[in-house]
């Protein structure tokens, strides 16, 4: 299948306009820019989370907004952390919630200790000054999985419930894991009921201490379910992706997930660390990514139509 494989070692200073430091009007800046996770909002912007640690102060979520095309514009953003007892520590997932417009999930990665693990129902909103920021609605708590959570979905099934898709990352020694259940949201309450899981490995990467399996999902409008895949060598790479399509998301089985067999990398992008995917601003048929590659920063970029 190696007509299928897309190497991106080409890519120029003009498809990375969101590398330079960005200021928002709330005086938050950030020397990189980079992505652990990212969520189509609208027509023109995405959210972004960064996997910020407890303790750092570094950006945790920001906007990227392509209203000018010619000029694409990055924005750290505020939210109230003080209501949902202090910051995120390591967000490593996002994704918009079907159904529920302007409305988003952000995940942590793992519980440390009795801390974290927590999944943040979130909208934008002004604050009291007038800036954009986000509003944590609830939280939250998952279950305590396997390994750390890299990548989050969401799909509506025929009868309007939501299904929630948690993918844990995987190693070289064990495969990554997909979890997905009922996500109950009302106006007090968020719950996750577990239905089901499956263990993959990655297509078309070499083997590899630094592999994961997983460093993202995303179920695209015509309900194929992708995932990323890493090699991660270090703050300084070298880096090697590949996005492949894990499976179908069918709203009208009872049992949603279809997994793809056999699993075939549609994308491989060497050269970075692909740690967000979601839908591209060209195609609805194609995907865009952000990397995070390190003491290199990242880029954000749509891919071309997958063949």
């Amino acid at each position: 299948m190696a007509s299928r494989f897309i190497a991106l070692l080409f890519l120029s200073l003009c498809l990375c306009g969101c590398t330079t430091t960005a200021r928002s009007r709330a005086g938050l800046e950030t020397d990189r820019f980079s992505a652990s996770g990212m969520a189509r909002l609208d027509r023109h912007r995405f959210v972004i989370v960064n996997d910020t640690k407890d303790g750092e102060t570094g950006y945790r979520i920001g906007l990227l907004d392509f209203t000018d095309r010619s000029y694409p514009r990055y924005v750290a953003l505020t939210a109230n952390w003080n209501d949902v007892g202090g910051p995120s520590h390591d967000l490593e997932a996002a994704c918009s919630i079907p159904g529920r417009e302007g409305e988003f999930l952000i995940a942590e990665s793992a519980y440390r200790g009795e801390r974290y693990g927590r999944v943040f129902h979130c909208r934008l909103a002004p604050d009291e000054r007038g800036n954009q920021s986000v509003h944590i609605i609830q939280t939250l708590m998952l279950p305590r999985f396997y390994d750390q959570i890299e990548g989050m979905a969401c799909g509506l099934a025929a009868n309007g419930n939501l299904i929630l898709l948690l993918g844990e990352r995987g190693t070289d020694e064990q495969p990554a894991r997909l979890s997905w259940g009922d996500l109950t949201i009302s106006e007090r309450a968020i719950s996750f009921q577990f239905q089901n899981e499956f263990t993959f490995t990655a297509p078309g990467l070499p083997s590899s201490a630094n592999v994961r399996d997983c460093s993202d999902l995303f179920i695209d409008s015509q309900n194929r379910l992708w995932a990323s895949a890493v090699i991660d060598n270090g703050d300084e790479g070298p880096f090697q992706s590949v996005i492949y399509q894990l499976g179908q998301f069918d709203p009208h089985r009872r049992r949603p997930l279809m997994s793809t067999n056999p699993i075939e990398a549609t994308w491989r992008v060497d050269g970075f660390k692909i740690d967000a995917i979601s839908e591209s601003l060209h195609d609805p048929a194609s995907l865009s990514f952000v990397s995070d590659d390190g003491n290199l920063g990242g880029i954000w970029r749509s891919l071309p139509h997958p063949r």
